[in-house]
């Protein structure tokens, strides 16, 4: 009965130790200022934008779904996260900003690959159109990168 009691504790203390050993830790997806984006361009980096908006749903859904995906399996080191309606002192330095980096922006949120700190492609698919289904997924984003280093 001792023996049997003994490998239960010894059981309990396995389990424990190995499910608290489990825990993934969640980075979350820093919002970038714009200072942050513009010196990326300044510095001819190659590197993704992606531009939303912070009371966009789709765009919510997508920060947390893909794009936290992306940074926990990658880094952030070349994604520039920002939003329209908070990265920019006002609408004026955000559409400044667009013109300056030649980026056409029509929807939120819209995922941009940026070559040598220029503007050369946008994905179409990571425009929203209200529904879930139409949010770019972590393995279209990471072919839409592949992609476009490939050119390099």
């Amino acid at each position: 009965m001792q023996i049997r009691l003994n490998r239960i504790i010894i059981l309990v203390i396995v389990l424990v130790g190995l499910l608290g050993c489990t825990k993934d830790e969640k980075i979350e997806v820093k919002l970038n200022s714009s200072e942050e984006a513009i010196q990326k361009f300044e510095n001819k980096d190659s590197f993704i934008i992606v531009i939303g908006e912070s009371l966009c749903g789709g765009c919510q859904e997508y920060k947390e779904g893909t794009i936290t995906k992306y940074v926990n399996k990658h880094t952030q080191d070349d994604l520039i996260y920002i939003y329209s309606d908070k990265s920019f002192a006002n609408t004026t330095e955000f559409y400044n900003f667009l013109t300056t980096y030649e980026i056409d922006y029509n929807s939120s949120p819209t995922t941009y690959f940026i070559k040598n700190g220029e503007y050369i492609k946008t994905n179409e698919n990571s425009d929203v159109q209200t529904k879930s289904e139409d949010i770019m997924t972590l393995k279209q984003l990471e072919e839409f990168i592949s992609k476009n280093e490939a050119s390099e």
